[in-house]
């Protein structure tokens, strides 16, 4: 995979696009595109929320304080991690919107 397609399939994911989206996008197979994100510790926003799910699941069942403090850290880490990227692209989708705006106000 180039290195231009590496930098597409995490820009897409933190654009919140599904692996099958990224996989149509780029034409790459699924789990290429899964064992990539993997590689750079990067997941889709689905996938993120799989991995917090599962954290939160296995939070509520773990007896051991040690286990139960790992287990909230990494769901506290892509918590931040979707935030960070949601936060991103509503910044951006400002910025659009600011530049049509003053692009009708000069055709006005």
């Amino acid at each position: 995979m180039t290195t231009g397609k590496e930098q597409h399939i995490q820009e897409l994911a933190s654009q919140g696009k599904t692996i099958v989206q990224i996989c149509r996008a780029l034409g790459l197979h699924w789990s290429d595109v899964r064992s990539y994100l993997r590689s750079v510790d990067k997941r889709s926003w689905r996938g993120a929320k799989v991995v917090i799910t599962n954290r939160l699941k296995k939070l509520a069942l773990e007896a051991d304080p040690k286990k139960r403090q790992h287990l909230a850290d990494e769901a506290d880490r892509w918590v931040d991690y979707l935030y960070s990227d949601a936060k991103r692209l509503g910044d951006e989708v400002d910025q659009v919107r600011k530049a049509l705006q003053r692009g009708l106000q000069v055709i006005d």
